[in-house]
């Protein structure tokens, strides 16, 4: 069961703490759908279990496209950029 003195990993769960915050972000108007979100080099879109795709060099995707791969395929990379995307405090607010 749940035990509030016993940390717990969260996994996937920040995932939809993130989908929130760009949620909110696009009911205000801070966020567009068609934002431009920037891979640098060394990031990586996972693609599921079986791939990983590291950029060699910058790469832009909408803010779309890899919010779709966070939650469709639960790819962790994509994760990461989208976080630093709406920046963490936005996931808690």
């Amino acid at each position: 069961g749940y035990n509030k003195a016993v940390p717990g990993s969260i996994g996937s769960l920040f995932k939809t703490w993130i989908v929130g915050a760009i949620a909110s972000g696009i009911q205000t108007r801070d966020i567009s759908p068609n934002n431009t979100v920037t891979f640098v080099r060394g990031d990586c879109i996972t693609a599921g279990a079986r791939s990983t795709g590291r950029f060699t060099s910058k790469f832009e995707l909408t803010a779309h496209q890899p919010s779709n791969l966070m939650i469709n395929i639960s790819d962790n990379g994509a994760t990461g950029v989208m976080k630093d995307f709406v920046g963490r405090g936005a996931t808690t607010e």
